[in-house]
């Protein structure tokens, strides 16, 4: 994704002393004269401008202020001795930068004029970190967690089906380049198909700008551009493999068999399928358990004791000799 500085916008701080609102370079309150405190928390102001003053853009292009270590005071990021008492800054913290404020979507503001933000902000995605937490641990008790019973073979069930299929046309729906050759199109129309970083036909431009803390009482207003891309999406017919009728075989024993389909002129087998069912008595009801393995199928004699693995819906998940 391409990005941009589009300038620099001054943010603000509130006085903890008399809680008036002040700009955010500013080191001292303007009411009552307090000095900014250390662990200030910037926001984006009332009024969102992107600066014109050359020598605040100088400022919020040098980075994070750094707290004199003897006194408090707030200095610029490239001092070497604090404004106010002298102290040598090379111990002095710097102030934590780098920080999304706020952020707007299809926004692209031009200088001196206004940038809305969204009034989204990083502690709104807790709840949903919470949702996300509890439905894991469910997730997990649910289908993870399981009890073990002794089962014993009580009957067993068996289905065998070969589908048989003919060529019909059929009516569908996909991108263009993925239509069949010999497909007929009916119709098609542009459709929102993928996002990219670099431009391409067909595809619009969408960005989005953020306010970045610089750690001095000013934002780096970036912009972030992408495209999104649009594509032909269209109906058309075809011929396709249907199926017509089925061949079906059932027993209740251990000796399944296939059924012999009857496949007649421009007709073919499809895809065989089969399923095996075994009935064990537990202490806790009848339960079943469905696979699709001849051979292990074959395995279950009746009156023969299994060890079950129970979920808490009461489904099968794992069975041992």
């Amino acid at each position: 994704m391409a990005k941009k500085t589009l300038g620099y916008m001054e943010l603000e701080w509130t006085c903890p002393n008399c809680g008036n609102k002040n700009p955010g370079m500013l080191k001292t309150c303007k009411a009552c004269g307090s000095p900014q405190p250390e662990n200030v928390q910037f926001g984006v102001a009332e009024r969102e401008e992107l600066l014109t003053d050359t020598q605040k853009i100088a400022q919020s292009q040098k980075g994070a202020d750094i707290h004199c270590p003897f006194c408090g005071t707030r200095n610029p990021a490239d001092a070497r001795n604090c404004s106010q008492c002298g102290g040598d800054l090379t111990g002095g913290a710097q102030r934590v930068s780098g920080t999304v404020i706020g952020a707007a979507a299809n926004t692209r503001p031009q200088a001196g004029g206004n940038v809305k933000t969204s009034k989204f902000r990083p502690w709104m995605l807790i709840p949903v970190g919470v949702l996300v937490l509890v439905c894991c641990v469910l997730f997990g008790f649910l289908f993870l967690h399981t009890d073990k019973v002794t089962g014993t073979v009580q009957s067993v069930s068996w289905e065998r089906v070969i589908p048989v299929e003919a060529l019909r046309v059929v009516t569908r729906d996909d991108w263009k380049d993925s239509v069949p050759q010999d497909a007929k199109i009916l119709s098609c129309s542009l459709k929102y198909r993928t996002r990219q970083d670099s431009p391409a036909a067909n595809a619009t431009e969408v960005c989005s700008t953020e306010l970045v803390d610089k750690g001095n009482g000013a934002a780096e207003v970036v912009e972030s551009c992408s495209y999104d891309v649009y594509d032909d999406y269209c109906k058309y017919t075809a011929q396709e493999w249907q199926q017509v009728d089925k061949a079906v075989a059932q027993g209740n024993d251990l000796n399944p068999s296939w059924p012999v389909a009857q496949v007649g002129s421009g007709q073919r087998e499809g895809e065989r399928k089969e399923t095996y069912a075994v009935q064990f008595q537990t202490d806790k009801g009848l339960k079943e358990y469905t696979i699709s393995d001849e051979n292990v199928f074959k395995q279950f004699q009746l009156g023969s004791t299994w060890t079950l693995e129970v979920n808490p819906l009461g489904a099968i998940v794992s069975v041992q000799p």
